[in-house]
């Protein structure tokens, strides 16, 4: 039986997302552009030598694989006792293919840990994978910030009106 521990990371984050980069071709991409952009810059992913370097830190003798540049990168899953996803940011946005991947082709003994980009470590269950999910959802439909917005503007001109009352009877 190997113990070796092996780092994942991937980024998926284009660098042209980042905010003032992009070039919009036609009005018609403009909103998904800014949406792309808005997505990462609440991720604020960390680069590959940031989540190398981290890892590192942690597993000194692990192996860190970038998947992007290792086609072949499955056949190290099948003899790691630890497999560390390294996220570049905090909820691992975009990693679903490489999760369901490594829960198919993993030794049942495996342990799956994340790393994220914000130094944060935890250990990988069907529970935690859910409220993953959930974290995404959110994070990928921005309905919390949906739901800030919506009562803040259906109230402001209520609140403008009452102000202008309070002025206008000075």
């Amino acid at each position: 039986m190997n113990q070796s521990t092996i780092g994942i990371f991937s980024y998926h984050w284009n660098p042209d997302w980042i905010i003032g980069k992009t070039r919009i071709q036609s009005r018609w991409t403009q909103p998904w552009s800014l949406y792309k952009q808005v997505l990462w810059y609440k991720a604020r992913p960390r680069r590959e030598a940031y989540m190398q370097e981290l890892f590192e830190t942690y597993y000194p003798d692990g192996i860190f694989i970038n998947i992007d540049n290792e086609p072949d990168w499955q056949h190290h899953i099948v003899s790691a006792s630890t497999i560390v996803l390294l996220y570049p940011d905090a909820t691992g946005l975009g990693f679903m293919s490489v999760e369901r991947t490594i829960w198919k082709q993993k030794r049942m003994w495996a342990n799956i840990k994340v790393m994220n980009g914000r130094r944060r470590q935890f250990v990988i269950n069907w529970s935690v994978y859910i409220q993953l999910l959930i974290r995404r959802i959110l994070e990928r439909t921005m309905l919390i910030e949906l739901c800030a917005t919506i009562p803040f503007v259906l109230i402001t001109p209520i609140l403008l009106l009452i102000d202008q009352r309070r002025h206008a009877h000075e």
